[in-house]
């Protein structure tokens, strides 16, 4: 963005509008390298972003350093925001969690929800908004090991999702999760496993109207994204682990807003593994927040539509 794009956009959200007495403002300064009158201060609220200044020195909160040549190179698509933030391509002084543990409800705010369309690509009407279709129960995919045996978090979300649709019987499944080399190293997609498991618990296939071959959180929203524009449902719950609901809650606001999260209690899991899955969630999901900011929300690079199994940009209809 040009220094007078960003004068454009700020402009656009008057300051006195957004300030709320008693909100504890968390600044985000994001230095541009080489071009420092691109570089701006982003104040984030607890439920919104509540203002936006130009370049002062850093006092605290989070400073982010990005290379120009990087913003042009999302913003023609070589690269999505969530990976150039995720990968440590945009360089951090101080905590990403402190990012989630001060402003996790910002991405929902309309003012940030501005901020990011006037960072994004992406046309203003590039909405999904629910239809008449029955009700969408998508269940994120978890791990499992090498002989495909599901790990009990991925019990726990399946048995709740097959709980939601014995509540509502013209409730639809989706589920996601492709391969990974942390979360699935077993021959077949994790989704098949799913399957398997749902149908031994009584579950008729047929309740499984579509398949996701995702990588990671944001693709499986993604993908799912695609599934919903699709099918045009009235309703779409989305079942996560508790640990995982911050993040999941995240990126739904940024892709798909009129999404619920479902959040599953992980019972069977030891309590030092949920507590270095919530840290390692605390700081992706500052990450995210902070790569729409940058760049807006990240959208597929190419169409999702049915398609033969084995394509991480694509579902597949059952």
């Amino acid at each position: 963005m040009t220094s007078s794009a960003l004068g454009e956009v700020r402009a656009a959200l008057p300051e006195t509008s957004r300030l709320v007495v008693g909100d504890r403002l968390f600044p985000v300064h994001v230095t541009v390298l080489a071009d420092h009158t691109r570089s701006f201060v982003l104040e984030l609220g607890q439920t919104d972003l509540r203002r936006v200044r130009g370049p002062r020195a850093w006092d605290g909160g989070l400073r982010i350093e990005v290379d120009g040549a990087l913003l042009g190179a999302v913003r023609a698509g070589y690269a999505s925001g969530t990976e150039t933030v995720m990968s440590g391509r945009a360089r951090a002084v101080g905590a990403w969690s402190s990012v989630t543990r001060a402003a996790a409800g910002a991405t929902a705010g309309p003012f940030f929800q501005a901020w990011c369309q006037a960072m994004s690509t992406v046309p203003a009407s590039d909405v999904v908004v629910p239809g008449d279709g029955p009700p969408l129960v998508a269940v994120l995919g978890s791990t499992n090991d090498e002989d495909g045996r599901l790990s009990p978090m991925a019990v726990d979300r399946l048995l709740a999702a097959a709980d939601l649709v014995r509540a509502d019987p013209t409730a639809r499944l989706v589920l996601t999760g492709g391969f990974g080399s942390h979360s699935n190293p077993a021959p077949l997609p994790h989704w098949q496993y799913a399957v398997r498991f749902l149908e031994q618990q009584g579950m008729p296939r047929e309740t499984v109207v579509a398949v996701v071959n995702s990588r990671h959180t944001y693709e499986d929203i993604l993908l799912l994204r695609a599934v919903v524009l699709a099918r045009r449902p009235a309703a779409v719950t989305v079942v996560t682990s508790e640990f995982h609901a911050t993040r999941v809650r995240c990126v739904l606001d940024l892709v798909l807003p009129a999404g619920r999260v479902h959040a599953v209690r992980s019972g069977a899991v030891p309590s030092a593994r949920l507590a270095g899955l919530h840290r390692h969630d605390l700081e992706a999901s500052g990450k995210t927040i902070v790569a729409a900011a940058l760049f807006g929300p990240d959208r597929l690079r190419g169409a999702a539509v049915p398609a033969d199994l084995g394509w991480t940009t694509c579902w597949s209809a059952l």
